[in-house]
């Protein structure tokens, strides 16, 4: 169990594989952080008046972007206040917003008072849950029957095999897999409003908190030094820190005490960054003393905030070895390399293409430090995104199964579109849901908006890419519907750190000077639109976040309504084109492609992102459980599948592999509800 109590990263050994081996028993660690959580909680809100909102930068999201402002911005403690230069200025507001806060007992009153309202209708729901189940069942054994050719055209590779750690693969005993995916630990949160919310999670410590760290890179949007240092366990002298995105003091803060201190090396990548651009990505390189290195992706800015009032997730690779030959470091660079059996290979090769686009000396030398490493371990794929002008050719029907190594370098909408047509992971009907902390404005200024113009048709994999304004997704008239999660007003007001959790989500609808487009857009998105939370109080959400707000992005696509789920991305892409591309759609697009099966569509990314895909033809299983179909199941609260719902699995040739979900279901769509909106911070919400 990985959860800030239990942290030491005292185990540092070279077995790594399951997730729940960074996991240690060093109760002083844990206490020690649960100490630095609770003084960042009281310092968020003490820093609450410190917190910027450029009017400048909400002038740039409304007409194009949702990168510019990523979260609120804090001081650094000692630190003084911006040069007068800093693009970023201090709201003044009539009320402070400590006063817009909620106190603690106002917000326990409320919560016990959900708690009351919403304990009847959950008495109510738990017969009608349990009568529905046996049709559920009946209708999962039918559909998984169904064996979908996809992009094998028959001839799938047999899935490979890794003998986790402590468990024989060719023991008949019952064993737990874990979700890939994993959410960040936040003991405080879970405290006062989900006593069980963060079992199976993982903390600031199972990250960074490792005696025998030797190096460390750091990707991020913010960085505040002053946080992550509080964590790192390892002896300064001997420890080299490189932090790598937007080099000033708005996004990355280093004090004189750390610098001297520590090795630290801050690095500018944003040279290549694209109109409204910014380096999104957040991810981290670790280099451990025995040789190994491990790679972690995730969806959170390094500061008290995110930390503190957002809900966040991760991915950890296993602890990464060197290649016991040269030719088998470089067996990433062959051509043909099989899409089952040699994911990791596919993996290194992504990683590193996504690395030399940099084109930075920091970047060139982790490339060189990364190509002795064997990935084979590795049983995912990484979906990234760099600035840059990419063209996706859909003229192939047929996806071979064999990965070339030109499919490194695309990016972005591309990147996915790619791997759903390899894998045969596409499909006609369903639901595409959509959670992110930020939608940006439409992209032909009207009301198209990526996730439903664009990404969903990408999901389908058929037809073409940009679908038209005018395009109707009710279900009669299409096979996939849109279903996009997004807080409403109250859950914000309501949610632990009050309006503080706002200002990391970005939603404009209203009119913007002469431009109307957010206005038509939200017209179009609303009917899709569901709750951040399915649960009135905090100690009834399974999931355990359901009044922490979100800061992570993730995206599925379910054919049952989420009792199980095709795939699943978590990424720090929101629904932009600056994160995911923007298509150079002509006035003769529609009429171009209008017949035609295939197309070649021309886009620009503006943005760095990163994200995991997790994609249920490639994880890795037993031997024992050779031939069974791998079935990803969403899991709420845990990062394995609760024994009840194996126990009633109808068919004993599937394997239910588990994936965590960070919302409660099933999910409730807005009735008369008000989203959330950056118009609550300027007072014109509506």
């Amino acid at each position: 169990m990985l959860d800030s109590e239990k942290n030491s990263g005292k185990r540092e050994d070279s077995e790594v594989i399951s997730i729940s081996d960074t996991s240690s028993n060093n109760e002083e660690d844990g206490k020690n952080e649960r100490e630095s959580r609770s003084v960042e909680a009281k310092s968020a809100l003490e820093f609450a008046e410190s917190v910027i909102m450029d009017e400048e930068i909400l002038d740039d999201f409304s007409s194009d972007t949702d990168e510019s402002i990523d979260a609120p911005n804090f001081n650094n403690k000692g630190q003084t206040e911006s040069k007068k230069d800093s693009k970023v200025k201090h709201v003044e507001s009539k009320r402070s917003l400590r006063e817009l806060c909620a106190s603690a007992a106002e917000k326990r009153q409320i919560v016990a008072k959900e708690e009351d309202e919403s304990a009847k209708v959950g008495n109510a729901n738990t017969e009608r849950e349990q009568a529905t189940m046996k049709v559920k069942l009946e209708d999962s054994s039918r559909l998984h029957s169904l064996k979908r050719s996809g992009g094998s055209n028959g001839n799938e590779t047999k899935r490979p095999h890794i003998e986790r750690t402590g468990v024989n693969s060719n023991s008949k005993e019952p064993y737990e897999l874990r979700s890939p995916i994993h959410l960040i630990s936040n003991p405080e949160y879970c405290d006062v409003y989900c006593k069980n919310g963060n079992k199976d999670t993982v903390s600031m410590t199972d990250m960074m908190g490792s005696k025998t760290l030797v190096k460390t890179y750091q990707f991020n949007f913010l960085i505040d030094a002053t946080f992550l240092l509080q964590y790192i366990k390892a002896d300064p002298r001997n420890l080299e820190l490189i932090l790598i995105g937007h080099k000033d003091e708005q996004h990355m803060s280093v004090n004189s005490e750390d610098h001297h201190r520590y090795r630290i090396k801050m690095v500018d990548a944003t040279k290549r960054l694209g109109h409204y651009g910014s380096h999104h990505t957040k991810m981290m390189v670790n280099m451990f003393r025995d040789g190994t290195c491990q790679i972690i992706v995730h969806t959170m800015n390094l500061t008290v905030t995110d930390y503190t009032l957002q809900t966040q997730m991760c991915w950890m690779s296993p602890k990464l070895h060197k290649c016991s030959s040269k030719n088998q470091a470089e067996r990433y660079k062959g051509e043909g390399l099989d899409s089952i059996k040699d994911v990791g290979d596919i993996f290194k090769n992504d990683f590193l293409a996504y690395l030399s686009t940099y084109e930075l000396r920091e970047t060139d030398a982790l490339i060189k430090e990364l190509q002795p490493y064997d990935f084979t371990c590795i049983d995912v794929q990484f979906v990234a995104s760099s600035p840059g002008k990419y063209e996706l050719i859909t003229e192939r029907l047929d996806y071979p199964m064999e990965y070339y190594g030109s499919e490194a370098e695309m990016f972005g909408f591309g990147k996915l579109y790619d791997y759903l047509k390899i894998y045969g992971l596409t499909s006609l009907w369903g639901r595409f849901i959509g959670q992110t902390s930020s939608i940006a404005s439409p992209f032909d200024r009207k009301k198209s908006n990526i996730f439903t113009h664009l990404l969903i048709s990408i999901a389908m994999g058929y037809g073409r890419l940009v679908l038209e304004p005018s395009t109707s997704f009710d279900i009669k008239d299409r096979g996939m519907y849109p279903m996009i999660i997004w807080p409403t007003l109250k859950e914000v007001l309501h949610a632990s750190g009050s309006i503080l959790s706002g200002y990391a989500l970005h939603y404009r609808n209203t009119r913007w000077r002469n431009y109307r487009g957010n206005e038509y857009q939200d017209k179009q998105l609303r009917k899709y639109f569901f709750k951040w939370s399915s649960v009135a109080a905090s100690q009834q959400s399974k999931a355990g976040r359901s009044h922490l707000m979100p800061h992570c992005k993730t995206y599925c696509v379910t054919e049952d309504n989420l009792y199980t789920i095709k795939w699943f991305l978590m990424t720090s892409a929101n629904m932009s084109t600056q994160a995911w591309g923007r298509p150079e759609v002509s006035a003769n697009y529609f009429k171009a492609y209008k017949y035609t099966l295939g197309e070649r569509l021309k886009f620009n990314i503006a943005s760095y992102e990163a994200g995991i895909l997790v994609n249920p033809k490639t994880l890795k299983t037993r031997s024992i459980d050779a031939g069974k179909e791998v079935v990803l199941v969403p899991t709420l609260g845990q990062d394995t599948v609760p024994k009840e719902r194996v126990e009633q699995s109808p068919n004993d040739k599937q394997l239910l592999y588990p994936v965590r979900i960070p919302y409660d279901i099933p999910l409730q769509k807005y009735t008369d509800e008000q989203p959330w909106t950056t118009g609550v911070l300027e007072g014109n919400n509506r």
